[in-house]
């Protein structure tokens, strides 16, 4: 909703439109203004989050207990580092939002672990908690969500290593 609610919004190429948090967040805010200039605003900030829930879009999963460091200015943002809880395991992850040929893309990357009963108990995600309830142990995985206009794209490499399906033949 701050963001939503802010010049931010509109800064951002709307990246974060569609993101949803749960809970309490410190956010740092700093906003130069020039009253002649308005073409010359600078935005700059931070926004720590502490355990929150967070989704960057409606077709990504939610991430559990968020702590890490979100840095923006009028131009993007960008998140060193940061863990999470995701489908029953931690997940590391950094990435950021930069301009591309006028188009604002939002990268995440990271690497987690997934568990049978993670995948069971997946929220808003009705097909993993389907396959979930085939499969028992758990896996590590790797993680790229790029979201450029309003296309998405997820990549998830896997070895399955450790993940038993009971699936048919």
């Amino acid at each position: 909703n701050f963001v939503n609610r802010s010049p931010l919004l509109h800064m951002t190429g709307e990246a974060l439109k569609e993101a949803r948090m749960s809970g309490a967040t410190d956010v740092r805010f700093q906003l130069d203004l020039p009253l002649e200039k308005t073409e010359d605003v600078r935005a700059k900030g931070q926004v720590r989050f502490a355990g929150n829930d967070l989704r960057v879009m409606p077709d990504t999963p939610w991430l559990e207990g968020t702590h890490g460091v979100l840095a923006f200015t009028e131009q993007g943002f960008s998140l060193p580092t940061a863990t999470a809880r995701l489908l029953g395991g931690e997940l590391r992850f950094s990435g950021g939002m930069q301009e591309r040929n006028g188009v604002s893309v939002v990268r995440l990357q990271g690497q987690g672990s997934v568990t049978a009963d993670g995948m069971r108990t997946a929220r808003d995600w009705g097909w993993m908690s389907q396959l979930g309830r085939q499969a028992a142990g758990g896996t590590p995985y790797q993680v790229k969500l790029e979201i450029a206009g309003s296309g998405l794209n997820l990549q998830v490499d896997s070895t399955l290593q450790g993940l038993a399906l009971n699936l048919p033949a």
